[in-house]
């Protein structure tokens, strides 16, 4: 039976696991950190990355999130960030994407090392982590500059470290660290608040069962409380806008803009299938999603109880399925929180799958076709960066740099002093200037703004198409870049063509980039024109 060959395994590698860090573990992160590195250089810009470019920057220049300047996301991002940005000025986008590529690295270096912990063999292993790897959803929240591979590294922190607090009778300490790392992922990205919230929930069952001592759950919440200290600390000091930025905007603005741009179909229950299924099908992560879940009911239909590391990964594995679609819509990267974990659980169960089904080659094949699926993409982008370049051309990230830099020298050989306003942080983030604060989270909250009050607006320090000419007035900055950003708010208009008609209705100076991508509007001076 499937149940008993998969514990069979599990008891059988299990003497021979191997759980130190070894020179295995540090291959497979040396491999990884090059593979992603090529993939931060490589993907397309996103838009997405804007409001994290910003934040970063504004944290860097002494801003603080929330009382500042409005941040969509919970605080810890920013705080890491801030000193990357800072550091590498002029080359802010490319650093914080190898920043994330790095905790990218880090991710499969753990999913492989917590497999070989759990007695799993090294080729297996291995090939779990290479799968996990070749899925788009990890490729591209590794990748880009959001704040989905910090998050998702803290959370194997807390998996690497529980589990060994698992076979130590004395582990406060360690129920501490993974306390901590949870509290730390909740901080980077609230839709982590599951995964940690079902790991304490097995502690409290463990507790309740007397499997585990008050001690191990009092470490938990105390190193819970300590990661999660930054989101804490800024509800404390700025709590109508904490809870506007990380809750209340997220319930209310994306489905008016869906449904002003006439897409409120995808906020449906219904739409979360198809979403669901592209999402997962650029990779192997959907035939392993199968798979894994046919392992777990035959297991629990055999009544064969898992060991209690075997349970904790299924139960957060469960939880970070039920964050990637708990929002409206559902986009490739809320699946980030389930992936580590699947693959861990795939790389335990795989040969008790293989040994048990009559059709296993089918589903292997279907594995190994999602695989080079994924893997297809990969040399996709990068064939088209290397074609880029045999034509003169910069792969996107290093023409965004480029075309930031000479955002820069223009506004230097203007004399322009002050900040740049732009809808698109991540066109003007190695400019040399700082951003206009009002404008840190990209068109996010520009292009649903106009939803809440002037006096909101005021207090959360944020523009909208309806205060942007007398904001801008009021405080006008050095100059306005446009050129990214052409989607509709609900006004019908895109953010481009609003910051386009105020510099053109006031006179200001227009160029054009080199590669024609941005339009850049310099402010007159007082008393003649630029």
């Amino acid at each position: 039976m499937v149940a008993d060959i998969v514990r069979q395994e599990e008891a059988s590698g299990a003497a021979k696991a191997h759980r130190r860090v070894d020179g295995w573990t540090a291959a497979v992160f040396l491999a990884a950190a090059a593979a992603m590195a090529l993939l931060a250089l490589t993907l397309p810009v996103d838009h997405d990355e804007g409001q994290y470019v910003a934040a970063a920057l504004a944290s860097a220049s002494g801003l603080r999130p929330y009382a500042d300047y409005v941040y969509l996301q919970t605080p810890l991002q920013p705080l890491l960030t801030a000193p990357i940005a800072e550091v590498a000025r002029g080359s802010v986008v490319l650093a914080l994407r190898l920043a994330n590529a790095a905790a990218g690295a880090g991710i499969l270096a753990l999913v492989f090392q917590i497999q070989r912990g759990l007695g799993v063999e090294r080729r297996r292993a291995a090939a779990a982590t290479a799968l996990l790897g070749a899925c788009y959803i990890f490729q591209f929240a590794c990748g880009v500059a959001r704040n989905d591979a910090l998050a998702a590294l803290a959370e194997m922190v807390a998996l690497a470290v529980a589990l060994r607090a698992l076979e130590t009778r004395r582990a406060f300490g360690l129920w501490v660290v993974a306390g901590l790392a949870l509290g730390a992922a909740v901080s980077l990205k609230l839709s982590y608040a599951l995964p940690a919230a079902a790991a304490g929930l097995f502690v409290v069952q463990a507790v309740w069962a007397r499997r585990l001592g008050w001690r191990a759950l009092g470490g938990l919440i105390l190193g819970g409380l300590a990661g999660g200290a930054p989101y804490l600390w800024a509800l404390a000091s700025a709590p109508r806008a904490v809870l506007y930025d990380t809750v209340l905007y997220h319930q209310t603005a994306p489905r008016a803009w869906y449904a002003a741009i006439g897409q409120a179909g995808r906020l449906g229950v219904l739409a979360k299938v198809p979403d669901s299924l592209l999402a997962l099908a650029v990779g192997p992560a959907l035939e392993v999603l199968v798979a894994v879940a046919i392992i777990t009911l035959l297991r629990w239909r055999e009544r064969t109880d898992a060991s209690p590391r075997r349970r904790l990964i299924e139960v957060m594995a469960l939880a970070g399925l039920a964050a990637a679609l708990a929002p409206a819509p559902t986009q490739r990267q809320y699946f980030l929180p389930l992936l580590p974990c699947l693959f861990i659980l795939w790389g335990i169960g795989e040969s008790g799958l293989a040994r048990a089904l009559p059709w296993r080659r089918a589903l292997a094949g279907a594995v190994a076709a999602g695989a080079l699926i994924g893997a297809g993409r990969v040399t996709y982008l990068v064939t088209d960066s290397v074609l880029r370049i045999a034509r003169g051309a910069a792969p996107p990230i290093l023409a965004l740099q480029a075309d930031g830099r000479w955002v820069g020298a223009r506004l230097r050989a203007a004399g322009a002093k002050g900040a740049i306003a732009t809808p698109s942080p991540q066109a003007a983030a190695d400019s040399g200037y700082d951003l206009d604060p009002r404008l840190a989270a990209g068109p996010f909250f520009y292009r649903t703004g106009d939803l809440t009050s002037d006096a909101d607006q005021a207090r959360l320090k944020a523009l909208s198409p309806r205060t942007l000419a007398a904001g801008l007035d009021a405080a006008p900055p050095a100059a306005i870049l446009v050129g990214l950003e052409g989607r509709p708010g609900l006004n019908g208009r895109s953010a481009d063509d609003d910051f386009r008609d105020y510099a053109v209705a006031r006179g200001w100076r227009s160029e054009r980039s080199p590669d024609g991508a941005l339009e850049l509007y310099l402010r007159p001076v007082a008393g003649g024109r630029r």
